[in-house]
């Protein structure tokens, strides 16, 4: 999915990625006493897979803004 993977075609930023976790963050809060399986995927630009996973795991640990 991130924009500068050259797979992808989701066009999504770090940014992307942590609004889409906190919103899964805040349905499993919901639904599921916040209980959440998180698997890594994987990606073919190195830099955006750890940025993106980065910002995936902020928003698993509850910051507020990226």
């Amino acid at each position: 999915g991130h924009r500068d993977d050259p797979l992808a075609g989701m066009n999504l930023t770090e940014k992307g990625y942590f609004l889409m976790t906190k919103a899964v963050v805040e349905i499993a809060e919901e639904f599921s006493e916040g209980r959440i399986c998180s698997v890594l995927e994987g990606g073919y630009n190195f830099e955006a897979l750890s940025a993106s996973v980065e910002y995936h795991l902020r928003a698993l640990a509850g910051e507020k803004n990226p």
